[in-house]
């Protein structure tokens, strides 16, 4: 899909990275989640990437209390620049996971972000939805990671 892929600054890191990388960050409480993905969302606003942050920690409301309160200011964002939804409804809109789903998603929110002339597209995910009994099986989010990656190399949307 991208011929050359954009070096970018995830923010919470001094080292560069070619976008579309796929982060696992393991935090050791939610002051450090927070911290850390302040500064995910804010390196990519400034590099006029499209974000996306599927919540389930705290209501939209709360979290967006928790980035304002750690210098993300999106005041000027026009509503496409940050979307804030469920994280739930978000992997699971048919009620269950579903990989091929879920995968769709997020490549056509890559695809909309360069067709909305935005350079990239960045987000994260919270997982404590997949804990709730019946919402996902391990099999499938295990293979939703691993797909997720081949993904992408194709669409470097950079996720975390």
């Amino acid at each position: 899909m991208v011929e050359a892929k954009r070096s970018i600054s995830l923010g919470f890191t001094d080292q560069r990275v070619l976008e579309g990388q796929h982060i696992c960050y393991i935090y050791n409480d939610d002051q450090e989640r927070l911290e850390v993905m302040a500064k995910y969302l804010s390196s990519g606003y400034q590099a006029r990437e499209k974000l996306l942050y599927l919540v389930d920690a705290m209501t939209q409301a709360e979290m967006l209390v928790q980035l304002s309160e750690r210098g993300v200011d999106f005041k000027d964002a026009k509503p496409k620049d940050f979307t804030l939804a469920d994280a739930d409804s978000a992997y699971c809109p048919s009620g269950f996971f579903k990989t091929e789903e879920m995968l769709e998603l997020v490549k056509s929110f890559y695809l909309d972000a360069l067709q909305e002339g935005y350079a990239g597209a960045r987000g994260t995910g919270e997982m404590g939805w997949c804990q709730v009994e019946g919402r996902a099986n391990r099999l499938d989010l295990f293979s939703y990671e691993a797909k997720l990656n081949d993904l992408l190399h194709e669409y470097p949307y950079t996720a975390c």
